[in-house]
């Protein structure tokens, strides 16, 4: 493996790139008890598609984080359990470009690595499974859904025509480099006013933001200041 060192932090680093593609690095830390892992992929809330045999396929939004639940599951149960048995601790995330699975242990890390290539690799559905992983996302929606605040966020953002998926512990806002513009409902709230005005500066068309007085509640002067840094305010 080659040694790459990182001056500032006074560390080597040790990476190979395998003949699949995947790129490996190792960061050794002699001084430390604990070891820990992580495997990465390129794979996220963003990607709705792939490509396979020259033909793209399309897939249904939130499947990256449906596969980070799903590939947890082996033939012999659950490789969560299997890693915790070893005394490690995992866990998993999905954002927006990529899909993340690692752990960490003091004991039995060879094996724990061995667990976590394996069921990454080798991915095992069944019927059943895929049934119970169904409800669980569903849970989860109804949890966001019952979370005003996100909700308020992600109604802000479609309504400027902005693509956002709700995901388990928040939001994925998919960037782009400008908006359609729109109306929005400030609902109230000081934080959805004050976030539709700053959308509004990469907006192409107007933005029109009823219930705007709500800033009042944390910024009395916030249109002012918006008006000194170069937006333009019209009262309707």
């Amino acid at each position: 493996m080659k040694p790459v060192l990182y001056e500032a932090l006074g560390e080597t680093v040790y990476q190979e790139v395998l003949p699949n593609g995947l790129e490996i690095r190792v960061a050794p830390k002699p001084d430390h008890a604990k070891k820990y892992a992580f495997f990465a992929t390129r794979y996220g809330g963003m990607d709705t598609r792939f490509q396979l045999g020259g033909e793209w396929r399309d897939t249904p939004a939130g499947i990256a984080h449906y596969l980070e639940h799903k590939m947890f599951d082996t033939k012999e149960g659950t490789a969560l359990q299997r890693l915790a048995k070893n005394g490690a601790e995992p866990n998993a995330f999905t954002s927006n470009a990529m899909t993340g699975y690692y752990f960490d242990s003091t004991d039995h890390f060879e094996e724990n690595l061995e667990i976590l290539l394996s069921f990454v690799s080798i991915p095992y559905f069944t019927e059943e499974s895929v049934a119970k992983e169904q409800g669980i996302i569903g849970q989860e929606i109804r949890m966001i859904e019952d979370n005003p605040d996100w909700q308020l966020y992600a109604r802000m953002l479609r309504a400027l025509g902005g693509a956002v998926a709700e995901e388990e512990d928040g939001l994925t806002v998919y960037g782009v480099s400008t908006l359609p513009g729109g109306t929005v409902d400030g609902a109230n709230d000081h934080r959805i006013v004050m976030a539709a005005a700053v959308a509004a500066s990469r907006c192409q068309g107007p933005v029109v933001i009823r219930g705007a007085e709500a800033v009042k509640k944390s910024y009395p002067n916030f249109w002012r200041a918006y008006e000194e840094l170069g937006g333009a305010v019209h009262v309707l």
